[in-house]
């Protein structure tokens, strides 16, 4: 590969070096001696200018130049479709100020990181608008979520399948469970496996 077709890739921290090595030996280079020899680093030359033009730096971030006029990417998520301003609750359980604080934050840390509701997050269900067709259930833990409670669960399980939840009710598969969660609102945990065992 010429210099040329290197640099012209425009990601950030690429270099070339005249040498065809293995994997392997590029690995030890980086290992025991910080990168390969003679190792001439695109950036600054005549083939990538110092600017965000030829930089990817994929969905939800932006190419900034920083402080010492470097390109770099940054979060910078499309808020222009968030009709709404307010505080959101996420998946994770925290409140965000906003859907686009949210959205910043699923671009740096929590990719699965999505809008649970509108609003703070709350401790019950009550005031909690769930979008679409989710309903409201409080958790284990003493948290709403939304969720979908259209569920299709097999007909028949194996007995090894059952459970008996905190409520004393035998639910033939743990699909079961989360569905009468669901529509009861409020969580009912796993006793043990198995049928219950009345006393």
């Amino acid at each position: 590969m010429s210099r040329e077709e290197c640099c012209r890739s425009g990601r950030l921290g690429t270099s070339w070096t005249e040498e065809d090595v293995p994997n392997s030996t590029l690995f030890r280079w980086m290992i025991f001696n910080g990168g390969a020899p003679n190792c001439i680093p695109c950036k600054g030359s005549s083939f990538i200018s110092q600017t965000c033009d030829n930089v990817d730096c994929g969905p939800g971030k932006s190419c900034k130049m920083n402080r010492r006029s470097k390109p770099r990417c940054v979060c910078a998520p499309d808020c222009s479709d968030v009709t709404w301003k307010g505080p959101v609750c996420g998946s994770d359980g925290k409140t965000y100020k906003d859907e686009c604080a949210l959205l910043k934050s699923k671009c740096k840390v929590h990719l699965d990181l999505d809008v649970q509701y509108q609003g703070k997050c709350k401790k019950t269900c009550r005031d909690v608008l769930c979008p679409g067709s989710s309903t409201c259930v409080v958790d284990q833990t003493n948290n709403a979520y939304c969720v979908t409670c259209n569920r299709i669960c097999p007909e028949q399980t194996s007995p090894q399948q059952f459970l008996c939840g905190n409520d004393g009710i035998i639910y033939t598969s743990a699909c079961h469970l989360r569905r009468a969660t669901c529509l009861l609102g409020t969580s009912i945990g796993v006793a043990y496996q198995g049928k219950c065992i009345s006393k």
